[in-house]
């Protein structure tokens, strides 16, 4: 981490923060990874896959969407917008449905070191493409009441598909119920899929603690490390 990347190749991590469910911080979640990696000298995108929620929340307009861009009216340069602060670039996927980004969102991770995908919330057979296609994703759920069995489906869908391609694990919530709610995901999962995937943080309701986002940053450059290993 903290490393400066002039004249060096781009490091093409493609990563989905994948919800359970609607109503989670993904959108907080997915702009401070992004703002964190930027401030560590990387060439961060982010791609709002989910209704333009990180554009709106931003007051942002693009001039053209990657939906564009696969009907050939625009170019990618054209779909990239500079955010605020000048340290990172933003697009928007407009109205093509994820299935149809999956090809282009792995040829635009190629000239960044990452690429941080927002996919609208749930599991569809193009989500789980998506965290196949990915170089490391993160599965965020809540940890109040049966909330993670969210978390637990996805995974099994994923691992039909790909036993390799496991998300990282973040619970939300108070952090009593999202450490007990990952002990009883984790006892499922050992029951019936085998090994659990690691718990990257906890992250409270309204409050996205820096210690996380390091720990969350630092866990997904090591599972791409690994996947690329693979």
């Amino acid at each position: 981490m903290g490393r400066l990347q002039i004249n060096e190749e781009p490091q093409g991590r493609l990563v989905p923060i994948f919800a359970g469910e609607q109503g989670l911080a993904s959108t907080a979640l997915i702009y401070e990874l992004a703002q964190m990696a930027a401030k560590n000298g990387d060439n961060v995108l982010i791609i709002d896959c989910d209704e333009d929620r990180i554009l709106r929340g931003l007051n942002i307009t693009v001039p053209a969407t990657l939906a564009d861009v696969l009907a050939d009216k625009a170019k990618i340069s054209d779909a990239k917008t500079v955010m605020p602060g000048g340290m990172m670039t933003i697009c928007s996927a407009g109205c093509a449905p994820l299935e149809q980004l999956l090809g282009i969102l792995a040829a635009i991770s190629l000239s960044h070191d990452w690429v941080f995908v927002l996919p609208p919330s749930g599991c569809t057979p193009a989500h789980i493409r998506l965290a196949v296609a990915a170089d490391s994703s993160v599965l965020l759920f809540h940890g109040s009441g049966d909330r993670f069995m969210r978390a637990y489906w996805m995974l099994d869908a994923i691992r039909t598909r790909a036993p390799k391609c496991d998300p990282l694990f973040v619970t939300q919530g108070p952090e009593c119920e999202a450490a007990e709610s990952y002990e009883m995901l984790e006892a499922t999962i050992r029951d019936f899929l085998g090994a659990p995937p690691p718990l990257a943080a906890m992250i409270a309701d309204h409050d996205i603690k820096r210690t996380a986002c390091t720990a969350i940053l630092n866990a997904l450059e090591n599972a791409a490390l690994a996947q690329k290993a693979a």
